[in-house]
């Protein structure tokens, strides 16, 4: 058994021959890199990720692999679309020998395209129901006011009803004159005959108290008629806003329920959001 100490090249050779089973296990477009502590000595580009390195190609300030043989710990970023055409997160990580030197640097590039597009769409989803929450909280709102509105409506019906039923004793008390007149009228037209002709001119003046009888009691009959219509129109009219107070209610309620339902969406969309951050 050999239990002398691999010598730094060994151990960057032997990672060289292992990279492209690591990247093909990788279920991601992904790139890899491995580095000396100067040069890349690796690079296999993915199928969308691309930054373009040559093997031979010095190790430059700024870089992952730069940061982590700096650093001597692994090191993460974002690197946006607008860098290279796809955006992707790199992961790189010291290579140490077995006295814990560094020798290396390991680089390896995720293609973040699905998962940005998915925080996209997330953001998209979330800021959808926002607007949708305000606007079906304003509808509740408004159904809400109207509902109210139709109900203050119904209470005036009903009293509009009421003092109509009130104008009946003041119509009955008009006829109750009316007839109490016309039958005065009459007895004022006999007793002008019984004058005879000393009488004439008082016969005169109790035909006219009958007929100003008749056309109080006729014009009391066409007020109440027309009273009665009225109150027949705002029974109606009270029926339809019960009906419509019913709607209202039913809507106010319906638009709570949706104005609920998007406030969870926007939350479902806020945890997809973070999920694709944390992907």
């Amino acid at each position: 058994m050999d239990n002398r100490e691999k010598t730094g090249a060994e151990i960057l050779n032997e990672l060289i021959r292992s990279a492209p089973y690591f990247k093909a296990i990788i279920p991601f477009d992904c790139m890899m890199g491995i580095t000396d502590r100067e040069h890349f000595i690796y690079y296999s580009p993915g199928k969308a990720i691309d930054i373009r390195i040559r093997v031979g190609e010095a190790v430059k300030p700024g870089d992952g692999m730069y940061e982590a043989l700096r650093s001597g710990a692994p090191y993460t970023a974002i690197i946006p679309k607008e860098a290279f055409g796809v955006p992707f997160k790199a992961a790189t990580a010291p290579i140490r020998n077995e006295q814990g030197q560094i020798i290396g640097a390991l680089g390896l590039g995720l293609d973040m395209s699905a998962q940005m597009e998915l925080q996209d769409i997330a953001q998209s989803l979330a800021a959808s129901s926002e607007e949708m929450t305000a606007t079906s909280q304003e509808v509740a709102a408004t159904a809400g006011n109207l509902a109210s509105h139709l109900s203050e409506l119904k209470a005036s019906s009903e009293a509009v009803l009421q003092r109509l039923k009130k104008t009946d004793d003041i119509l009955k008390f008009i006829t109750g004159i009316a007839n109490k007149t016309n039958l005065l009228g009459l007895n004022a037209s006999i007793e002008s005959a019984r004058a005879g002709e000393h009488g004439r001119g008082f016969s005169v003046v109790a035909g006219e108290i009958r007929k100003m009888s008749m056309d109080s009691e006729q014009s009391v009959k066409e007020i109440k008629n027309i009273l009665t219509a009225i109150a027949e129109e705002i029974q109606k009219m009270g029926q339809k806003i019960s009906r419509s107070d019913e709607l209202s209610s039913v809507q106010a309620q319906a638009t709570h329920q949706i104005s609920e339902a998007m406030e969870q969406l926007a939350l479902t969309a806020e945890k997809i959001q973070m999920l694709a951050k944390d992907m």
